[in-house]
């Protein structure tokens, strides 16, 4: 967990480079296990909605290897 934490603050750091505003201080592994909890909706049967996966291959990424950012549609369930 203490390097997924360190992981997800690294990247907030560099946010303003791409032009997005980062957080005043580091979040805490409470915080980051708060957001992922909230990402637990099973969606509904109707409709179109975006998902995005900012890091697939976390342990990839941690490592500083491959990894992928994926978005994808969802139309209809």
């Amino acid at each position: 967990l203490e390097s997924v934490v360190a992981a997800v603050n690294g990247c907030l750091i560099e946010a303003p480079k791409y032009g997005l505003r980062s957080p005043e201080k580091e979040l805490k592994a409470h915080d980051i296990l708060q957001a992922i909890r909230r990402c637990s909706s099973i969606g509904g049967p109707k409709g179109r909605f975006w998902v995005l996966d900012p890091v697939d291959g976390t342990l990839g990424f941690v490592r500083g290897d491959q990894y992928a950012v994926a978005l994808a549609l969802i139309e209809d369930g």
